[in-house]
């Protein structure tokens, strides 16, 4: 694989940023790595929400949301 083609990994300050820039009424982080799962992203959610006053959530298997509600 080049380098071109590599994905990296956002880390939370990444999606702090791009949820801070783009301003949604809700924000979803999926996809965590170990590294993630071992701090519990449902925590690190609720400090963003808290730090930036975007409702952030971390995602779970089987989550569903009705956006209708938002």
């Amino acid at each position: 694989m080049n380098k071109i083609n590599k994905i990296w990994h956002l880390s939370i300050n990444d999606a702090e940023k791009i949820i801070v820039a783009n301003k949604p009424k809700l924000a979803i982080l999926t996809h965590f790595g170990m590294t993630m799962i071992k701090v519990k992203p449902w925590i690190l959610a609720e400090k963003l929400t808290n730090k930036i006053g975007v409702k952030v959530i971390a995602a779970s298997d089987g989550l569903e949301i009705d956006l209708d509600k938002i």
